[in-house]
């Protein structure tokens, strides 16, 4: 083999490796996305009448080459839907209306048997606030009359958090409470009271 041959091929070899060393280097470093959120609230929301849907990625920061600060937004819907919505709140009403001192079940229904720390985790918990403010909606609607009521059917949500790259991936380890973007009403519904 020629020598001059030889170099060439030699020379086209560790300009490939190089290239793919550094695209590799590239895409190993990534961007925290959609699935990261997706696990991070799938875990905030197991323990409340809520499933999370439609989640999207609006911003992305870089703070550092490990370090990114993310915005996004989101879907809540009763977990059944509507029907699950009115069977919740039926529930939470006969419970309400009970003399004795029910607090144990009332919890055990918003969070679905989960407690203390299970309920969700500290970074992310918004399963608390944002039930809580859901069922305050509801509430001042059922003392509003004794007719049927619309109930927020798909809540849209909004929040933003910090994420870390680790050797098992990108983690979000800090946010804020999510804000209620948008609320839409399901039809006027009976609820037993």
């Amino acid at each position: 083999m020629n020598p001059k041959s030889l170099r060439r091929r030699t020379l086209r070899l560790t300009l490939s490796i190089a290239a793919l060393s550094i695209l590799l280097a590239a895409c190993g470093s990534g961007k925290p996305g959609v699935s990261e959120i997706e696990k991070t609230l799938a875990v905030s929301y197991r323990c409340t009448p809520f499933e999370v849907s439609n989640v999207k990625k609006t911003n992305g920061i870089p703070v550092s080459d490990n370090l990114h600060e993310l915005a996004f937004t989101y879907q809540l819907e009763y977990k059944g839907g509507v029907d699950g919505a009115v069977a919740y709140y039926s529930k939470m009403q006969r419970l309400k209306n009970d003399n004795a001192d029910r607090r144990t079940e009332m919890e055990t229904l918003r969070f679905g048997g989960c407690t203390g720390t299970n309920k969700g985790p500290f970074i992310l918990n918004p399963g608390n606030g944002t039930t809580s403010h859901i069922d305050e909606i509801v509430w001042d609607r059922l003392k509003a009359g004794s007719g049927p009521i619309s109930i927020p059917s798909r809540i849209l949500m909004s929040g933003a958090a910090r994420a870390r790259q680790t050797d098992n991936g990108w983690q979000i380890f800090e946010g804020r409470m999510p804000d209620i973007e948008q609320v839409e009403d399901s039809a006027p519904v009976l609820i037993e009271r």
